[in-house]
């Protein structure tokens, strides 16, 4: 109860002042480790997270000395309840003017769990998503999954000659 009240405050907080915030907390530099779910007809995993607005990337911040595979595995496990093993190196993404970087994972299910759904305070939905019909993305999950090479679509209006 604690946990979700603390996380619809931060969410109610403006962008600077969530940073600030976090700078607070790890003054220096933070880091996080996202997965990247796909199925085999191409959707994404996405989930609402209640401290931000759109849909994002599961995952979370990297604790001191914690290997960024080791925090994407525990967050699959923390916020949906899946015990995945992550194959290949991350894709290293930094959002320019920002202390924060991000290790992005791609994993993809074949077969699909019957019901993915949240874990934590954290998670307010979760849902698969065609790429080219996603909802409303948080900030910054167009980016990772154009660092990723899901998006723009060939033949989209980003693509050349399309």
């Amino acid at each position: 109860m604690l946990h979700r009240t603390a996380l619809r405050v931060f969410a109610a907080l403006p962008r600077r002042a969530r940073h600030r915030v976090i700078r607070l907390i790890a003054p220096t530099f933070t880091a996080g480790a996202l997965v990247c779910i796909t199925d085999p007809d191409g959707r994404v995993l996405l989930a609402s997270h209640s401290y931000s607005a759109g849909w994002g990337l599961p995952g979370g911040l990297i604790g001191r000395r914690e290997d960024p595979t080791a925090t994407a595995v525990r967050e699959l496990r923390e916020e949906l309840g899946l015990d995945l093993a992550l194959d290949g190196p991350p894709v290293p993404y930094k959002a320019p003017g920002r202390q924060h970087f991000n290790f992005l994972f791609r994993v993809g299910l074949d077969p699909v769990p019957a019901a993915i759904r949240g874990h934590s305070p954290e998670i307010v939905a979760v849902g698969w998503f065609a790429l080219d019909d996603l909802p409303e993305l948080a900030e910054y999950t167009e980016a990772f999954l154009e660092t990723l090479g899901l998006l723009p679509l060939p033949g989209g209006p980003e693509s050349p000659g399309g």
